[in-house]
């Protein structure tokens, strides 16, 4: 279907206000956008994303003209977007099992739908265990706590689902200071979204951890020479054990991790504030 360019008028702004929405920037009043699936950058991504919902819960604007509503259908029906609001409605429905296996079938675009994929497949696991009185799984709940960690400005609304699904699940309260979200969060997105979209955070700035599984000792290694950070051990119900300064020098440095054997996340914090997150196992 060829491009359409639409002219859309935005009257009311996400809950909360926009300073609430980490994944937009306050839309002028009239906003020109053509939509294309063949431009898959961040920001594309993101306006194709942002108005497919606005025509899902608008019907009487998407009937005012038929070529909003068959760019619509089709988004609704040949691509990542449309069979994920499907799944959610199947979800919705207690179709867990018919949920799983259309998210299943599906290969991301990008960070942003692969994390609304994961948070739903957890979704439907954590849905069909309450359904029936059974546990959450450790390798779902683990998942799940690895998602609350991770940027929401750069992965999308999908983290902030996982952290309030996280809460619920657990009745814990973790405060999450990442990408320094709050008034420098527009000048973050800002300088995400002058990068260049093939560049992921990660392939930027990394520590790497080894050996994994370890017993009381690992060695931490970065693309820098020198580096001071800050690193915290969070267990499986989000609590901190450690929280600590560490130096590195010539690339590495070893750290001792007394802890019990388990699975732990570590979240790395440089003085630029930039966050890494690695898991870690004990096996002694």
């Amino acid at each position: 279907m060829k491009n359409v360019f639409l002219i859309v008028l935005l009257l009311n702004p996400p809950l909360g206000g926009w300073g609430a929405c980490t994944l937009c920037n306050p839309p002028a009043p009239l906003i020109a956008i053509t939509p294309s699936a063949a431009d898959n950058s961040y920001q594309s991504y993101l306006t194709r994303a942002n108005f497919y919902h606005f025509l899902k819960y608008n019907h009487s604007f998407r009937a005012s003209n038929a070529e909003f509503n068959d760019w619509y259908n089709d988004m609704t029906s040949n691509s990542n977007l449309g069979y994920i609001e499907t799944a959610q409605e199947r979800l919705y429905n207690s179709n867990f099992s018919g949920a799983r296996e259309l998210l299943d079938g599906l290969i991301a675009d990008n960070d942003i739908e692969g994390n609304d994929i994961n948070y739903y497949n957890l979704y439907a696991n954590y849905l069909e265990a309450l359904t029936e009185n059974t546990r959450y799984t450790e390798d779902d709940s683990l998942a799940l706590l690895y998602m609350t960690y991770m940027c929401p400005i750069e992965y999308g609304s999908s983290i902030y689902k996982a952290r309030a699904l996280y809460s619920d699940i657990y009745s814990v309260f973790i405060r999450y200071d990442d990408c320094n979200v709050g008034e420098m969060g527009g000048r973050m997105l800002a300088e995400l979204q002058n990068q260049n979209p093939n560049t992921k955070l990660a392939d930027r700035w990394r520590i790497d951890l080894f050996p994994n599984p370890a017993q009381n000792k690992i060695t931490l290694k970065s693309k820098n020479e020198k580096e001071d950070l800050q690193v915290e051990i969070i267990d499986v119900m989000g609590r901190e054990l450690v929280n600590t300064r560490v130096k590195i020098k010539d690339y590495t440095t070893d750290m001792d991790v007394d802890l019990l054997n388990g699975v732990y996340f570590i979240r790395f914090t440089n003085t630029e504030g930039k966050i890494n997150v690695k898991k870690l196992t004990i096996a002694k």
